[in-house]
């Protein structure tokens, strides 16, 4: 009777215990899939995380201190620091070589931008290091307008050039024009007309119907009307696109999709993010997800948010392209995964110039190298714009 009964107890237990470890993976999962649309569908400005202490220590030098483990405020090369001043204003200045450092501080070249110095100041490094406003970054006119897409009309920045190839760039998730600033000296040397554009669910402009970032799904369409707005533009023959990280999948889906893709001659794509849902199991396993709650998650998000993610995987047609690619990517990147990088580089040499930077963080290449990643970008423009290809 006693071996009867002992068999039973312990299936009761076993059963209590996966009902359990469902229960916990179901849970894990639902705050993961929340937190998947808080930080990647909802559109929101982005947030400045103050996570370090600045304090101006002489002239030209800044210590940083408390600062996060593996942040930028240690990756040589430049570097933007911001603060917020007493007034409440914000103060922002250019972080240069490392002077001295040990486990808990670093000295750093500063050269101060607006604001009044900090002083154990909370700051926050970036890639950003220019004013927005490419006047004042490089005395570079340019002329703002609006190009009419289909969600209404966007903005942009116009600058003029003597070339008949056009260069038009598309920035990242939260981002905004004045992430291409790095590259715009290059294209004002070669004398590149070009748009720095803005697209739907952009800080003040139109939205998307669906309330969220589609990675492209949907954010083609208005590349698709800035491509046909610089075509129009008098002597306008081609088209250059410069896509940075959420910027690069909507390059690629125009590429697929849109019937003025054959007047494209050449594409940049920097850190691009060709493959959501392998974005998605680096964050989960930054975050120690093991793969069977990832999973769940993503069923999850399916159901609650509409995801496809099989659509937002833009490498399985990469086959489809045929202009010569610039494909640049920081080894460090811990938002989108390298590996989706060398996978499209496997197209071949002929077709993409595939360069990694070692020590760079996602889109950072500039920062670290800005000596390669200028040259880099001309040495590929000069391949690829019209005039200069005679």
């Amino acid at each position: 009777m006693l071996l009867r009964i002992i068999p039973k107890r312990l299936l009761l237990i076993l059963l209590a215990v996966l009902v359990l470890l469902a229960a916990i993976n179901f849970g894990v999962a639902w705050h993961y899939s929340s937190l998947l649309n808080d930080l990647a569908l909802q559109v929101r400005d982005s947030e400045v995380d103050y996570n370090l202490t600045a304090t101006v220590i002489d002239d030209g030098l800044v210590k940083l201190a408390n600062g996060p483990d593996d942040g930028d405020w240690r990756s040589p090369g430049r570097w933007g620091l911001s603060w917020r001043t007493p007034s409440g204003t914000i103060g922002t200045g250019m972080l240069g070589d490392i002077i001295e450092q040990d486990e808990d501080f670093l000295i750093r070249q500063f050269t101060l931008a607006t604001g009044d110095p900090p002083n154990s100041t909370a700051a926050s490094v970036s890639g950003d290091i220019y004013p927005n406003d490419p006047y004042r970054a490089f005395g570079i006119e340019y002329e703002d307008i609006q190009y009419e897409a289909p969600v209404g009309k966007q903005d942009a920045w116009q600058f003029e050039g003597t070339d008949d190839t056009w260069a038009i760039f598309v920035h990242g998730l939260r981002g905004d024009p004045g992430d291409g600033l790095p590259s715009l000296s290059v294209l004002n040397d070669l004398g590149i007309p070009a748009l720095f554009i803005t697209y739907r669910n952009d800080k003040n402009q139109p939205q998307d119907p669906s309330g969220t970032y589609q990675y492209g799904l949907t954010e083609w369409q208005d590349l698709h009307a800035a491509v046909a707005y610089a075509l129009e533009q008098p002597g306008a023959k081609d088209i250059v696109l410069i896509g940075q990280s959420m910027g690069g999948g909507i390059v690629a889906k125009f590429l697929y999709e849109s019937p003025l893709a054959s007047s494209v001659t050449g594409v940049v794509l920097d850190s691009p993010m060709m493959h959501f849902e392998e974005t998605v199991r680096l964050g989960a396993r930054q975050r120690n997800l093991p793969d069977f709650v990832t999973a769940t998650a993503k069923w999850l998000a399916t159901l609650r948010f509409g995801l496809d993610w099989d659509s937002m995987d833009y490498l399985k047609n990469a086959h489809r392209l045929n202009a010569p690619i610039l494909l640049v990517h920081g080894e460090n990147d811990t938002r989108v995964p390298i590996e989706t990088s060398h996978t499209l580089a496997q197209l071949g040499p002929g077709l993409v110039t595939y360069t990694t930077y070692p020590n760079t963080t996602h889109a950072n290449t500039w920062n670290t190298n800005p000596t390669r990643h200028h040259q880099d970008l001309r040495h590929f423009l000069l391949r690829v714009a019209q005039p200069l290809r005679h």
